[in-house]
């Protein structure tokens, strides 16, 4: 028994050190009160202290007294008060985390900041003890206890309820001792080698409460030690979690955002900790905020990335450096300038075209086009979607992806395959099959651009993917691929409230809304006779979803089959504020030569226009033609410093495999296995002793060599 739980034993044990009267009398000043308040406000899972109103925040905390908590998508949650364990382990994934990460206390502590009335801080306080006293007699989790995204946020809050209790008028020292004692034991956990998440931003989160821990409460016993660690981790995660030109490398414009958010706070606690920040820190700070802003619309929204929610919202406040702490707005660029409406990140995997539609450069009457290829195998987030294009305009997603999609649902791994994207595929083609993806070459120029994808498999399948804007409302989607063996896919989704509808011409179509105003009108070419099937809300083929706040909801979407083998094919969108005109007037016309030697001719309402691939040299109409050229910088090998770095964290802090279910069976086999022996030897020893002293050997030996079974094999596989 001792061989299969020790480990998972020593994992989990945790021993504070008590604190101390005269450290906890250091921490009652120290921090300053100004500085522990703006420490206090921020959160990572939960909203910011500032970002509830009065109203909201007395209605969750006193739904909170009477037992009740709504989780993030509506669902409403009964629970035991102050605390139970069995919370824990009931209800749905959102309140599991939401309960470890001590949504409760945070929820009553919002209440008294918003009130002052001293009942919602004692009771924030009775829930932390209850919680103490468990988790200082638990052995192994329940739950989400010991997660570490919980365990990092559960810091945030005890920060919040020390800065208001330090100041109790019925401050008692042995309580205060408690509740320092529960953030020490948070650090520990965060601090240690075995719980360390170093390839995600996990690791970064947690990090930062060690960080936290160390400023707002100095008297702890090991406060020098946890601020090291964590910034000394946190300045290795920076070699792989974000690229030389400042994209957070996680596969999502909303993880993006998030980590925007946490390299900011990082900045801030270097600062207050008197600790200069990594060389070149400011600078990515810069980069990566630029980024962020090309990404989010005017109306606060961004486009549908791996894991980002479809949601349109303000910019977060985020705390900025600086002496004040004040938190700001991130704020979308009010104008935009001819050599800054084209953004290339070709290390990270993104390109951003925003162009105004009537060539003014107010940003509330533009367009934004976002193509993307970023692929880190191992880092969070990732869809199957390199290759894919998301369309906005309007204030509207007329071309999108699936988006986040809610963990412990059903359809998650669909609406991360390929089909939860517009990247070309294969039939069946796994999400999980090694491959690469590369720039070959992009250019902009005026109201043009252009860029050239390809990914690549080991099994041999080629995708060319190409894009053109041929002016502020009109774009052509150029698909190539080779190598197929099997049907080749593109679901081209739109967005919940568009309806699809069929074009005047052969092969068009056309998206609009339920209001009048602009469409989206397109029409296809190819190399075969395509399957073009408009579906929406479909399981079976996967395609017209995206999710929404309270889950899935349903979206048009065209899905092109083509027939496995060599193929092309050519879209071609216009964005019209004429509906009573059809946008394309005649069918598109295409020459294919070959990937890089192609022309097309489509009929546009103020007339045919022509396209002309010719090795680098695309020209469109009468226009200057545009050079695409190779990125600037050395791709392959910026990828390559990111995965070594990504590799040799990974490699000194291996991610703990929870074996929990495996040590349970062996533990009942182990009991049959003593009983079985139990029985032998009683047997053996009342008829025939020497056998009996025998076995008493052989049973030795074989625990032995269980022992060394579970440890080498059952356990290591």
């Amino acid at each position: 028994m001792a061989t299969i739980w020790i480990p998972e034993l020593h994992h989990y044990f945790v021993r504070a050190v008590p604190v101390e009267a005269r450290a906890v009398d250091l921490m009652r000043r120290a921090p300053s009160d100004a500085v522990l308040d703006e420490l206090a406000k921020a959160r990572i899972l939960h909203p910011a202290r500032d970002a509830v109103d009065r109203a909201s925040a007395i209605v969750d905390a006193d739904r909170a007294l009477e037992g009740r908590f709504v989780t993030e998508d509506g669902t409403s949650v009964a629970f035991s008060w102050p605390f139970d364990a069995a919370d824990l382990e009931q209800g749905p994934l959102d309140w599991s985390l939401a309960v470890a990460a001590f949504a409760i206390p945070d929820r009553l502590l919002k209440a008294y900041d918003a009130t002052g009335e001293l009942r919602y801080l004692d009771q924030a306080v009775e829930y932390v003890l209850a919680w103490q006293r468990f988790e200082a007699s638990a052995w192994l989790p329940r739950g989400l206890m010991w997660n570490d995204h919980a365990i990092a946020e559960r810091v945030y809050v005890l920060v919040d309820l020390w800065r208001s209790y330090r100041k109790h008028p019925r401050f008692d020292p042995e309580r205060a001792k408690l509740l320092l004692v529960q953030a020490e034991r948070c650090a520990i956990y965060l601090a240690r080698p075995d719980h360390f998440t170093s390839a995600t931003n996990h690791g970064v989160m947690q990090n930062l409460a060690l960080m936290l821990v160390a400023i707002a409460m100095p008297g702890l016993p090991d406060a020098k030690r946890f601020f090291d660690v964590g910034r000394e981790r946190f300045i290795r995660q920076l070699d792989f979690y974000v690229s030389r030109d400042g994209v957070v490398l996680e596969h999502s414009a909303g993880y993006h955002e998030f980590g925007l958010q946490l390299l900011r706070l990082a900045r801030r606690y270097f600062e207050l900790a008197g600790v200069a920040p990594p060389a070149g820190y400011d600078a990515m700070l810069e980069r990566a905020s630029h980024f962020l802003d090309a990404m989010r619309r005017p109306d606060g929204s961004l486009p549908l990335i791996g894991d980002t929610r479809a949601t349109s919202r303000a910019a977060p406040a985020t705390i900025r450096p600086g002496t004040s702490g004040e938190t700001t707005a991130e704020t979308p660029p009010e104008r935009l300038t001819p050599a800054g409406r084209c953004l290339m990140s070709a290390v990270a995997g993104y390109s951003v075209w925003r162009t105004p539609l009537d060539g003014s450069p107010d940003t509330a009457d533009q367009s934004q086009l976002v193509t993307l290829w970023s692929h880190f195998p191992g880092h969070g987030h990732k869809h199957a979607d390199e290759l894919s294009i998301l369309l906005w305009a309007d204030g509207q997603d007329w071309i999108a992806n699936a988006g986040y999609w809610a963990y412990g649902d059903p359809d998650r791994g669909k609406a991360e395959s390929w089909d939860g994207s517009n990247a070309p595929h294969l039939l069946g083609e796994s999400p999980k099959a090694e491959r690469s993806s590369e720039l070959m070459g992009s250019s902009c120029s005026g109201q043009s651009a252009a860029i050239d994808l390809q990914r690549v498999t080991r099994e041999g399948l080629r995708i060319r993917r190409q894009v053109v804007q041929i002016s502020p409302v009109v774009w052509i989607v150029i698909d190539h691929a080779q190598g197929g063996t099997r049907t080749l896919v593109t679901n081209w989704t739109g967005f919940p409230g568009i309806d699809l509808e069929n074009g005047p011409i052969r092969q068009s179509f056309r998206m609009k809304r339920a209001t009048n105003g602009m469409v989206l009108d397109f029409a296809y070419a190819g190399s075969d006779a395509p399957a073009l099937r408009p579906l929406r809300g479909s399981s079976d083929p996967f395609a017209g979803w995206v999710f929404m706040d309270h889950g899935p909801a349903a979206a048009p979407a065209l899905r092109v089959e083509q027939a496995a083998g060599e193929s092309w094919s050519a879209m071609i969108w216009v964005l019209n504020r004429t509906p009573s005109v059809f946008g394309v007037t005649e069918a598109p016309a295409v020459r294919w030569g070959g990937v890089e030697t192609w022309s097309l001719s489509v009929g546009l309402p103020g007339g045919r226009v022509a396209i002309v691939r010719d090795h680098a040299t695309i020209t469109i109409g009468t226009t200057p033609p545009l050079q695409l050229m190779p990125p600037a910088v050395d791709v392959s090998a910026e990828q390559a410093k990111i995965a070594i770095a990504y590799a040799a964290l990974k490699a000194d802090f291996p991610i703990y495999r929870d074996l929990g279910r495996y040590r349970r069976r062996a533990a009942v086999a182990a009991i049959g296995l003593f009983a079985l022996q139990v029985f032998i030897l009683y047997t053996s020893s009342r008829r025939f002793r020497a056998v009996g002293r025998l076995m008493n050997w052989v049973t030795f030996i074989g625990w032995i060599l269980v022992c060394v079974w579970l440890q080498m094999y059952y356990f290591a596989h």
